[in-house]
């Protein structure tokens, strides 16, 4: 893993950009605070990606981008990223070493996060049809009586 890369933040819109820069101007690495760029376009040129407990974990893994995933205070690793081996649960007390490992060991999830992905994103690209179909079988059940 190279070391000293930079690292580009994504905030939710809310969220205080300018805080955020001040807090992150103290790192060892250079930081970017990515307000309005588009998730997407940072996702594929991506090397690794961390979040919360957000669906943002899925789009990263959708693109291939190994993933960690910090816990909730006080609840853990509250989404299925950790818990089925797609994601690397951090520690905050070794983050250094959780990142890593994001790296260094991502070809050993790869297998994991697919079928994560199969599982939440399986119908993507589908939703439509599958409503239409849905509605077909009730009014067909309602014509049936």
């Amino acid at each position: 893993m190279r070391r000293g890369a930079p690292l580009v933040v994504k905030l939710h819109p809310r969220e205080d950009a300018a805080a955020f820069r001040k807090a992150a101007a103290s790192l060892p690495l250079p930081v970017y605070v990515a307000e309005r760029d588009p998730l997407f376009a940072w996702l594929a040129v991506a090397r690794g990606a961390v979040v919360l407990a957000s669906t943002v974990g899925l789009e990263a893994l959708r693109f291939g981008v190994p993933l960690g995933v910090l816990p909730l205070p006080g609840h853990g690793h509250v989404f299925e990223y950790a818990s089925r081996g797609a994601a690397v649960p951090l520690d905050p007390q070794a983050l250094a070493a959780g990142v890593a490992e994001i790296f260094d060991g991502a070809e050993h999830r790869e297998e994991a996060a697919a079928a994560l992905v199969t599982r939440h994103l399986g119908q993507a690209g589908a939703g439509a049809g599958n409503v239409a179909t849905a509605l077909e079988e009730l009014a067909s059940r309602g014509a049936a009586r």
